[in-house]
């Protein structure tokens, strides 16, 4: 009965959340959070269900729906519909339908709700959900016309495992700041210099450039090689942090080398980092830099840690020589409408790693609509696990500068207003410097990785300057340019004879399909013929018919169904089992819909 209801008040006019105020801060309303039916026992038992539809990106729908009777005992349903939005706790002014009578035929309900006032609905907590009526019509047993009533229910400890939100919002957390005239807001400082939690009662804002330690020091030289100021910060499942969008201002959160970012979300309740508005660009991102090994700022017994400055702001150091090097956990998390263009080749992305090490964890990141690079390694060796990059505006995937991680589960869908350079994967050794062969090479591991182009846009593939790497059941389609290329003869080498255990480039059991500019660039001037290379190595196959995969999934009869490799160690003297990636039996990020890792904890509708 209530779904016929449901329904049928979602379609009326007579409660459209006309003249509906919103408060925008903590308590992010999702299936997850609300879901389910709030009663009252010290209310006589009163109750109410809830629903939380989902309607794409920040937006949705709340259904409440409360149980109630008329003067003469006849069941009535008083039902609230209200339109909130990513990050909203509460509404305000939204009209209150009431439904009596009629019957629940097979196809509609004959049911017409009658506004009969008007209500305020706020969520504290998963157990702490107040409704204020206003009715304007008389006619229920203790609810008087023209007089509020307030209504408080809980879930008695039934609220479900995914609801994370179990602190009532009381103040700022110390050393952040209320911002004025914002409920339930709080400004994170510029520089955090000691160990700070972000509980998820509460918005961030990020204004300007946002420091978490240090860092290394400025001066140059051997002494100031040791990290000044430390600190960790911690950020609970479900917070939403976002840039301020005041004029003139970058904003961007920065973990500056020792320091650490724990921000481990959940498969409902990710941790949300995003712009005061959902246009790409409308911040910087996060940059993360580590003490790991980059190839333009080796490190020796002389030679100090952090040399490296990043490209987009000189004062960031990065680069060591801890491979191990750990600078936190970034899991279930969502990076929104990043990226900032400094200058010509000087740019933010939405996720900028800078010699970050393996100790590190990224696993379930999404990055979405960044106006640069979704993922840029310079240098490092994190590994990353079931990684999103959609909208992206520029690559999906950016690696440089000896950059040697792994990647498996990995899914990215340019889109926007792509530029004429963006690519799927673009991969360069060290390409400041102008050094092609300097070592370590960037020589990522990557396998069960998916790439869909738009109109628009490049190439799938690009790899460049002399970069290496070893890819295993890739998928590539849909790109307006090439599915595959190579940019020049020091990428050929590596291809070919680079290292002495055999080539730092090898691509294996991946499939290419249909690409406007076809699978490869063939050019007559190339030390050999590309696709002659590729069809060499076991399991490739290029140039095959649309139908690869549908949007992300495998087609029907896809072949890169049931194709899948183990990976194995390039090199060793026997094929040995990498130990960091599960076997699969298919190419590509995704099995089928059924094993869709994406669920819950990606953007609505981003994919």
């Amino acid at each position: 009965m209530l779904t016929r209801l449901k329904k049928t008040v979602l379609g009326s006019c007579a409660i459209a959340a006309l003249g509906m105020g919103s408060a925008n801060a903590a308590f992010t309303i999702t299936e997850a959070s609300v879901d389910g039916s709030w009663f009252n026992t010290a209310q006589v038992g009163r109750g109410a269900v809830v629903d939380y539809i989902p309607t794409g990106g920040v937006s949705g729908v709340l259904f409440v729906a409360l149980y109630a009777h008329d003067t003469t005992g006849a069941p009535t349903w008083l039902t609230i519909q209200g339109n909130v939005t990513e990050g909203q706790f509460a509404l305000t002014g939204v009209p209150v339908g009431r439904t009596t009578g009629g019957t629940f035929a097979t196809a509609s309900p004959n049911v017409t709700p009658t506004q009969v006032g008007t209500a305020s609905i706020t969520f504290n907590t998963c157990e702490d959900l107040r409704v204020s009526l206003t009715l304007t019509t008389a006619g229920l047993p203790n609810l008087p016309a023209n007089q509020p009533v307030e209504l408080t229910f809980s879930r008695g400890g039934l609220a479900g495992p995914q609801c994370v939100y179990k602190q009532a919002f009381t103040a700022c957390p110390a050393g952040t700041t209320a911002v004025a005239s914002q409920a339930r807001t709080c400004q994170l400082p510029s520089a955090i210099n000691t160990n700070l939690q972000l509980t998820n009662d509460a918005t961030y804002v990020i204004r300007g450039a946002t420091a978490v330690g240090s860092g290394f020091g400025s001066n140059g030289t051997a002494s100031d090689g040791l990290i000044a100021t430390r600190a960790t910060l911690t950020i609970d499942p479900g917070t939403r942090l976002q840039g301020s969008g005041a004029a003139g201002s970058l904003d961007y959160l920065l973990i500056n080398a020792g320091s650490r970012i724990v921000a481990e979300g959940g498969v409902q309740a990710p941790i949300v980092f995003t712009g005061p508005t959902e246009t790409p660009g409308s911040w910087g991102g996060i940059v993360i830099s580590g003490q790991a090994i980059a190839n333009n700022c080796l490190v020796t017994g002389t030679t100090l840690a952090g040399s490296c400055t990043f490209e987009a702001g000189a004062a960031i150091r990065y680069g060591g020589n801890n491979a191990d090097d750990s600078s936190g956990v970034i899991r279930y998390a969502q990076i929104r409408n990043g990226g900032q263009v400094i200058a010509l080749d000087r740019e933010f992305n939405s996720l900028t790693l800078l010699a970050v090490g393996r100790g590190t964890v990224i696993d379930h990141v999404q990055t979405h609509a960044g106006i640069d690079d979704g993922f840029e390694m310079f240098g490092g060796s994190v590994n990353l696990r079931y990684v999103v990059a959609s909208g992206t505006e520029d690559d999906s995937f950016d690696f440089d500068n000896g950059y040697n991680g792994k990647i498996q589960f990995a899914y990215g869908r340019s889109g926007g207003a792509v530029n004429s350079d963006s690519n799927g994967i673009e991969s360069d050794n060290q390409p400041s410097n102008g050094n092609f062969d300097a070592l370590p090479r960037t020589q990522p591991t990557i396998s069960n990785m998916t790439l869909v182009g738009v109109a628009g846009g490049n190439e799938g593939i690009r790899l460049r300057r002399g970069s290496g790497g070893n890819y295993w059941n890739v998928v590539v389609e849909g790109f307006a340019g090439e599915c595959f290329n190579f940019n020049d003869n020091a990428t050929f080498t590596a291809a070919g004879t680079a290292a002495a255990a055999g080539p730092a480039l090898t691509v294996r059991n991946s499939t290419l399909g249909v690409c406007t500019g076809g699978p490869f660039e063939l050019a007559g001037t190339d030390p050999y013929q590309l696709n002659t290379w590729f069809s060499g190595q076991p399991g490739n196959i290029s140039g095959t018919s649309a139908g690869l995969v549908d949007r992300r999934f495998p087609a029907a009869n896809s072949p890169v169904l049931g194709t899948g490799a183990a990976v194995t160690i390039i090199g060793a003297s026997a094929p040995t089992l990498d130990p960091f990636f599960d076997v699969t039996d298919y190419k590509g990020a995704f099995r089928n819909r059924e094993a869709d890792w994406t669920v819950g904890w990606t953007f609505p509708g981003s994919l």
